[in-house]
């Protein structure tokens, strides 16, 4: 069965998703990595709790800027 999602699709959701990881880690305005996220067909899902909206739309800034990326997600919510 073709599921149309094959080791090309993988290997740019791995990418993806490791430029995005490394973004907010070294991202200093971002200060603790409590976001999790989830690349599937180079949709970018994100999820976690933050303190305020400025951080979220860092994260959200970061993923915009990984080329490849088609849309992105957002399940962060702000405290």
């Amino acid at each position: 069965i073709d599921t149309g999602y094959g080791l090309d699709d993988i290997a740019k959701d791995k990418f993806i998703s490791t430029q995005l990881f490394t973004k907010i880690l070294t991202d200093k305005n971002i200060k603790k990595f409590k976001y999790d996220f989830e690349v599937q067909k180079q949709i970018v899902y994100l999820f976690g709790i933050s303190n305020n909206q400025y951080e979220i739309d860092q994260v959200i800034d970061h993923a915009k800027s990984i080329k490849g990326v088609v849309d992105i997600i957002n399940y962060i919510q702000e405290r």
